[in-house]
C-alpha cells in the first residue's frame, strides 16, 4: 500500500443532486525496505498528512494484555478521545453512555438477557477494573485514563444504561 484514492463528490444541499466527482491520488509512502528483519517505511515528505492524522490514535501500551472486552472499552475510549480533543482541552474530560458502551462490548441488549447483571453489568464493571489494575502497575501520576463510572440509579438495568455514563479523564501522551 504506497497511495490512497480519495473520491470526492460536491452535492447540491437543496436537491441532493451531483454537481461534480472527482478522483485524487495520494502518495503519503515512497517505497519500503527489509533489512536485519527490521521493516522500514519511507514517508513522503510533501504530503499532507492532515488527512491521515485525524484518524491516528496513541494506544497505551498495555491495551494488548487485555482480556478482550478491556481491549474493546480501551480501544473505543482512545477512539473517542481523538474525535472529543476540544472537549478534553477544555474540560480535561468526556462522557461515554453505558449505552454505547454496552454496544461496542457487544454485549446482548436487556430484552435479550436472560440475566442482565451478568451479562452486562458484570462484563462492563469487570473491564474497567482490568484496565485500572493495568494502569496501577505502570503508576505513573502524568500519564493515565481514568474512568468514572456515573450511575443514577444501579440497581435498575435500563436506567443503568440509559442515564449512567462513563466519565473519561485523560492527561499527559494519551491526551495530546
Amino acid at each position: 500500500l504506497l497511495n490512497f484514492r480519495f473520491k470526492t463528490v460536491i452535492k447540491n444541499r437543496y436537491n441532493n443532486s451531483k454537481n461534480n466527482e472527482d478522483y485524487a491520488t495520494m502518495i503519503f509512502f515512497r517505497g519500503h525496505s527489509i533489512v536485519n528483519n527490521q521493516c522500514y517505511i519511507y514517508l513522503e515528505p510533501d504530503a499532507n498528512w492532515d488527512a491521515l492524522l485525524r484518524f491516528y490514535t496513541y494506544f497505551p501500551n498495555f491495551i494488548f494484555n487485555l482480556n478482550n472486552n478491556a481491549f474493546m472499552l480501551l480501544y473505543n475510549i482512545c477512539f473517542l478521545a481523538r474525535q472529543n480533543c476540544e472537549r478534553i482541552k477544555g474540560n480535561g474530560c468526556f462522557r461515554i453512555k453505558m449505552s454505547t458502551v454496552q454496544s461496542k462490548l457487544g454485549l446482548p441488549d436487556i430484552q435479550d438477557s436472560k440475566n442482565p447483571t451478568t451479562q452486562i453489568i458484570e462484563p462492563i464493571e469487570n473491564a474497567i477494573s482490568e484496565i485500572e489494575e493495568y494502569q496501577a502497575k505502570i503508576n505513573t501520576e502524568t500519564d493515565y485514563i481514568k474512568i468514572t463510572p456515573i450511575l443514577h440509579d444501579k440497581y435498575s438495568y435500563r436506567s443503568y444504561l440509559e442515564n449512567g455514563y462513563l466519565e473519561i479523564e485523560i492527561a499527559g501522551k494519551y491526551a495530546e
